[in-house]
């Protein structure tokens, strides 16, 4: 296997998760929430729900307890009528959150951009919905995009980086139109490795199915005539 692309460039994915088992509370001294203790409160939020499907605040706390124990599905499908009619930006937050979460970048991209719209500028909902736009166009190849966005301290090196990046992110073009390689491997240790030939260089890699990028020490990538910050 050949690799078509000239240059490589190394990210490191920063992810950003809201706590979705433990929440602090500052005005309770900081006292630690269990997730039995959301279990339960998210069974109340939903019996008052029930009785009052119309009332927007306790849809939002229903939504939002289901989101804290990890049921994006459902927390999805109870803050989407919110979304189109609601200004409140915990909510529209919410929404965001879950699109990203879920994997619906279209959606997340056109959320977080309404909030920077309509949050103050460098508030806290401000530069977290930058932070989630970032990552939603690093997910979506949209570095063009990605470099149209103001500064952020939190993710500056992850944004420089992407604004840096020449052209278009590496893509794989596979050898046939079933999309389908067949690669021999070994197993070493937990993950396989296969030989692999880079601009004529034979390497060994490690496929790791829970990655989306690709890595190679930088001298290695010297010795390949790969260039650093190339596409």
């Amino acid at each position: 296997m050949n690799v078509q692309h000239k240059h490589f460039f190394a990210f490191i994915v920063l992810v950003l998760f809201a706590a979705t088992v433990v929440t602090i509370t500052a005005a309770d001294e900081e006292k630690v929430r269990y997730r039995s203790d959301v279990l339960k409160e998210l069974e109340s939020a939903e019996a008052a729900f029930i009785k009052a499907t119309d009332d927007d605040a306790l849809q939002k706390k229903y939504a939002t307890l289901l989101y804290q124990t990890g049921d994006f599905w459902k927390a999805k499908e109870i803050i989407n009528p919110l979304l189109e009619k609601s200004k409140d930006v915990e909510t529209l937050m919410l929404g965001a959150r879950l699109a990203y979460l879920m994997g619906d970048y279209s959606d997340s991209e056109k959320r977080f951009s309404h909030i920077m719209k309509i949050a103050e500028k460098d508030s806290d909902e401000y530069n977290k919905a930058l932070e989630h736009l970032v990552l939603t166009y690093f997910q979506t190849h949209q570095y063009a995009k990605a470099r149209e966005l103001p500064q952020i301290d939190k993710l500056k090196d992850f944004l420089d980086a992407m604004k840096k990046f020449p052209g278009n992110p590496y893509e794989i073009e596979w050898g046939n139109v079933e999309k389908i390689a067949t690669l021999p491997y070994e197993i070493k240790g937990m993950l396989p490795s296969m030989k692999v030939e880079v601009n004529g260089k034979e390497l060994e890699f490690i496929l790791d199915t829970g990655g989306n990028l690709f890595y190679i020490d930088k001298v290695v990538a010297e010795e390949c005539g790969l260039n650093e910050g190339g596409s």
